[in-house]
């Protein structure tokens, strides 16, 4: 039985050239948004980083996870973040009547087109009783 070198390097050759192909189709998403650890000075400072977001919505997720805004007053939230925007989100929605926000950018994720902005709503009492990440349609 004979083998010749060629025979031996097509198999080689063939998968060395699938490789660099495969790498190149793994490029990131531009339109993820790369999560760092909430800082609250930066997010005060709301810098605009790529396609039409802020630096809020890299630390959002660490937002959440460190804070639990349910039960706190409205200057809790206001240490925490900063003064919300002047003019409040005003969604299309009637039964979403929030009484906080704070911009975030464009909606995280595949082929984002809305805005995305943290929202709170305060009960009788004057405490959070609902945060979320809403996206303005």
């Amino acid at each position: 039985m004979s083998c010749s070198i060629a025979s031996l390097l097509t198999p080689v050759l063939c998968v060395t050239s699938v490789f660099p192909l495969a790498r190149s189709l793994r490029r990131p998403d531009p339109d993820t948004v790369v999560q760092i650890p909430f800082e609250s000075e930066a997010w005060r400072r709301a810098d605009s980083i790529a396609n039409h977001r802020t630096v809020r919505s890299q630390m959002i997720d660490d937002l959440l996870r460190r804070y639990e805004f349910r039960g706190m007053t409205r200057n809790q939230v206001i240490d925490v973040l900063s003064p919300p925007a002047e003019k409040p989100y005003d969604p299309k929605a009637p039964e979403e009547n929030w009484d906080m926000c704070y911009y975030l950018g464009l909606e995280r994720g595949f082929f984002g087109l809305d805005d995305e902005y943290l929202v709170f709503h305060f009960d009788s009492r004057g405490k959070v009783n609902d945060v979320r990440v809403v996206i303005a349609k």
